[in-house]
């Protein structure tokens, strides 16, 4: 068997994952010499393994994520761009520009998504956890300023005053975005409160918990990245664990959340698409099929 590169059979129970006697190198180990290369081909071998345990809950977020895809491509199209995107502008200027915010957020969700679904894949949950939480945070503020346009005007005069930082080049102290925020009550904090007014979802416990899972420096983040049993390192990288199974329903809910967005909130552009708005309907039905009850909004 070589080392550097085999992965350790899984053998699963209803209590807890346990793994044979063929096991990653670790840290330290005599003889063995893990570069970056190497510990990229660790990864991909633990991806094939991660996704075989996980098959029906990964195949739905790569689908998921293909129709974010599609949904993206077909919003950005020239066609919608030039017809009713324009009309809307000419008949609604303030809604086009909603609309044009919850598109630009709803974009960069996407692509934290789809970097967090291979860093969950290859046993990464911590960084992987980090990613879920950026693209809850935007998708909040989707739906925040869905709900109130009017604070719009609040958000884009900070996103000016970062383009003008960035053409005159920073001068003295960084533009502190948060504190911005804060003063003009479109907080991260503000917008949740906002939103969990609207229903019964605690979206600071949710949001709460992805922070000390993979964001803050908590003594949770280590304790990802060890191997079961055992205290020492394994390769940064985790396969079949527990926590990994909560990471794939994290991502799919905030997936779900985020793929949600554009077909409650862009009707008016894909009502003109019957095949999207058909695989989002039946991906619906597939999530409560595979998935707990959700823990983040409808």
């Amino acid at each position: 068997m070589n080392r550097e590169t085999d992965i350790p059979l899984l053998l699963i129970s209803k209590c807890s994952f346990q793994i044979n006697a063929f096991r990653f190198p670790r840290i330290g180990d005599r003889g063995i010499h893990m570069d970056a290369r190497n510990i990229a081909q660790l990864q991909s071998r633990a991806a094939k393994a991660n996704v075989e345990l996980f098959d029906s809950e990964f195949h739905w977020c790569q689908a998921a994520i293909e129709l974010m895809i599609d949904t993206h491509a077909f919003l950005g199209s020239k066609e919608i761009a030039a017809g009713s995107r324009e009309e809307q502008y000419q008949r609604d200027p303030v809604r086009h520009d909603v609309m044009n915010t919850i598109i630009n957020l709803s974009y960069d969700a996407g692509g934290s998504l789809i970097s967090a679904l291979r860093l969950v894949e290859c046993g990464l949950i911590a960084d992987a956890w980090s990613l879920i939480r950026v693209a809850f945070e935007t998708t909040s503020y989707s739906e925040f300023f869905a709900f109130n346009p009017s604070k719009l005007r609040d958000y884009s005069s900070v996103e000016s005053l970062l383009v003008k930082g960035r053409i005159e080049g920073v001068k003295g102290k960084p533009l502190d975005v948060a504190s911005e925020f804060a003063k003009r009550s479109i907080g991260v904090s503000d917008v949740r409160k906002a939103l969990s007014e609207d229903d019964d979802f605690s979206r600071r416990d949710f949001y709460s918990r992805l922070s000390s899972l993979g964001t803050h420096a908590s003594p949770l983040r280590p304790g990802l990245r060890i191997g079961i049993g055992e205290p020492e390192v394994r390769m940064y990288l985790s396969i079949g664990r527990r926590e990994l199974r909560q990471c794939v329903a994290d991502l799919a809910a905030v997936i779900k959340y985020a793929l949600g967005i554009p077909f409650e909130h862009c009707v008016e552009f894909l009502r003109s698409s019957e095949k999207l708005t058909e695989r989002y309907e039946t991906l619906l039905v597939e999530y409560f099929g595979i998935y707990p009850p959700p823990v983040v909004p409808n």
